[in-house]
């Protein structure tokens, strides 16, 4: 590895795996930019549930914490919250919200609780658990690992007004206030390739935006057919397909579905009996990771398409 540089790996579930890399002064801007978001009124821990060989852990698990002077504290999903924290912020997957959920009365302990959501959709019961405990504060940030932090919002699960881009974030692309565009962004974080390739003039996302102002944009969905479950990015176009080269002569399609635990997820639909149907859900043990299956293989409603 040259000395400098950290790679970020994407799952592949979107096409073949790539490898992006980051420099170290690009991580560390990062990481002020997160810091500097709650410096004014900062948490005494980070609670993280987001490994740190992700983009997200390794910010808001290492060098966040260390910014801000605070310990980090790594739980996995079935651990309960730490009892020592007086202000924790939780860094947050979307699974990390059935943890909060069921934390109940522990919530209350605290004087306040930062929640830090990244990228994936808010699940369900993210509005009922802010309802429940008035002292939390939600902070959604939007980004991927290509691009690092591109916009951040605050408010509540209700959708929290437009996301506004980070202060080193700049559109690179059509940017017409009311006019629907696919986001492209510059900027000095962008990841490369290959360590020693030049820094990317600019990144062309799959979301779809709504600017609001030259700073401020609402998100209205994506342009490929992805959904990403607790964090992965799936295209269930493809995993279609190979579940259809799986099961030779089987119908099917899918449909996109919020989930109270994951935020997005899908379901496969088959055009057909019974034995059709086990025959898709057979293909999908076979040939899709436990990270990219459906939640559900079922029979196809009539009348109703993906």
């Amino acid at each position: 590895m040259e000395p400098g540089f950290t790679p970020y790996r994407t799952s592949g579930s979107t096409g073949e795996p790539v490898t992006w890399w980051r420099g170290r002064e690009q991580l560390a801007a990062e990481a002020e930019l997160l810091a500097g978001l709650f410096a004014d009124d900062p948490p005494d821990a980070i609670v993280t549930h987001a490994p740190e060989e992700h983009l997200f852990g390794q910010l808001m698990g290492v060098l966040v914490p260390r910014l801000l002077g605070v310990p980090a504290v790594r739980l996995q999903l079935l651990d309960g919250l730490p009892a020592g924290p007086v202000r924790p912020l939780v860094a947050a997957v979307p699974a990390t919200w059935w943890a909060l959920e069921h934390a109940g009365r522990a919530l209350d302990g605290y004087e306040r609780v930062t929640v830090v959501h990244s990228t994936a959709a808010l699940p369900e019961r993210a509005a009922a658990v802010c309802a429940a405990h008035p002292h939390l504060r939600l902070t959604e940030l939007h980004g991927s690992t290509e691009t690092g932090l591109i916009g951040v919002r605050r408010g509540g699960p209700d959708g929290g007004g437009a996301w506004r881009l980070a202060p080193d974030v700049r559109p690179a692309g059509p940017w017409n206030p009311g006019e629907e565009t696919r986001l492209t962004v510059s900027g000095p974080r962008l990841a490369r390739t290959e360590p020693d390739a030049p820094l990317p003039d600019a990144f062309v996302l799959d979301d779809l935006v709504v600017p609001v102002d030259s700073r401020a944009y609402r998100l209205v969905g994506r342009r490929t057919r992805l959904v990403k479950v607790n964090g992965r990015r799936v295209n269930a176009d493809a995993v279609s397909n190979r579940l259809r080269a799986a099961a030779p002569g089987c119908r099917l399609s899918w449909t996109p579905v919020t989930d109270p635990l994951r935020g997005e997820w899908y379901e496969i639909l088959v055009d057909g009996d019974a034995t059709a149907t086990a025959r898709v859900a057979r293909a999908v043990d076979t040939v899709l990771a436990p990270g990219e299956r459906p939640r559900l293989v079922r029979p196809a409603v009539p009348g109703r398409r993906s």
